[in-house]
């Protein structure tokens, strides 16, 4: 009995105590969520990332853009910049790009004034030898933007280049240093004319006869069987890459051609230089078919894989 009447206290005690609590207002924060309760957001990829900027076309605020979230993923992954471009970017100026048919095909060129801004991201990893050799692996990432108010994805050309570039870049910027330096160029208005890349070749950071190599992707997404090497010449850098590629499952073809993509203007040079694609790459090129669905990431690592194989041959 004395037990009942103890619990009967003890409640009338607690609710006492209840009533005289200050009842809660509405400066109170409301309860935040736990962590378990957020849905996070997806992260982009960074292909995802430059694949919604409305195509990239040369010298619009989209292709600045482009360029400013590949030089933030260069700091991150552990690329040096040029001393002379301590934001990545090695800017120049373009005239306005216009679109024109050839032979069925859109094609692009400048005209008037050098009114609007370009430019390429450059990172390196310094080599062991700061007198060696340097090779320069390169991947334009403009593409071909609007186009009488259609919106050109520009996915194989060329984020499918700049996918792989920067796939090697983050892998090379975890190995051991190399004696050679290692160079990483994503170039800039390349659709008009090879405009970025002739930037480069006009300022270039080493003398002419310390650049080993110059190895160009550009549209190699589109899933193939056979590669092309595109150069100016025959030389050992197309013989040095074949077997490598044959290694890695593809059939190579060597195609010597005039133009054709950034490699060009440092064979003018004299500098060995090549522009790796598929041989079926102008499937889609430059229509609004273009999309990333069709880019082929498994081949496009091979492809980079390949690239970091052959470093071993080109360095001896």
């Amino acid at each position: 009995m004395k037990f009942f009447i103890k619990v009967f206290i003890l409640a009338i005690v607690i609710s006492g105590t209840l009533i005289m609590l200050p009842k809660a207002t509405s400066n109170f924060s409301p309860v935040e969520p736990s962590l378990e309760e957020v849905e996070p957001e997806p992260v982009k990829t960074l292909s995802q990332q430059l694949y919604e900027l409305q195509g990239r076309g040369a010298g619009t605020t989209y292709e600045r853009q482009a360029a400013e979230i590949l030089a933030a993923y260069f700091e991150e992954i552990g690329l040096n910049p040029w001393p002379e471009y301590p934001s990545y970017l090695q800017e120049f100026n373009i005239g306005t790009v216009t679109s024109f048919k050839e032979e069925g095909r859109t094609r692009f060129r400048t005209a008037g004034p050098p009114r609007y801004q370009s430019q390429n991201v450059i990172g390196y990893l310094p080599g062991q030898d700061p007198e060696g050799k340097w090779i320069i692996f390169g991947a334009h990432y403009d593409g071909q933007g609007e186009v009488n108010g259609t919106i050109y994805p520009s996915a194989n050309d060329n984020l499918s280049g700049i996918m792989a570039l920067t796939a090697l870049a983050k892998s090379l910027a975890a190995e051991p240093r190399l004696n050679y330096t290692l160079c990483f160029v994503a170039f800039g208005a390349e659709e008009p004319g090879l405009l970025g890349a002739q930037h480069l070749v006009a300022n270039l950071p080493v003398p002419v006869e310390k650049i080993q190599a110059v190895i160009n992707l550009d549209t190699i997404g589109k899933t193939c069987d056979t590669l092309l090497i595109y150069t100016t010449e025959h030389n050992p850098l197309a013989s040095a890459l074949s077997p490598v590629f044959h290694r890695y499952g593809f059939q190579v073809s060597v195609i010597l051609a005039a133009g054709t993509s950034d490699h060009y203007p440092f064979s003018l040079q004299g500098i060995p230089a090549v522009t790796i694609a598929t041989e079926n790459w102008l499937e889609g090129n430059h229509t609004p078919q273009d999309t990333l669905e069709d880019v082929d990431r498994i081949q496009v690592g091979r492809i980079a894989g390949a690239l970091k194989q052959s470093l071993y041959y080109l360095v001896r």
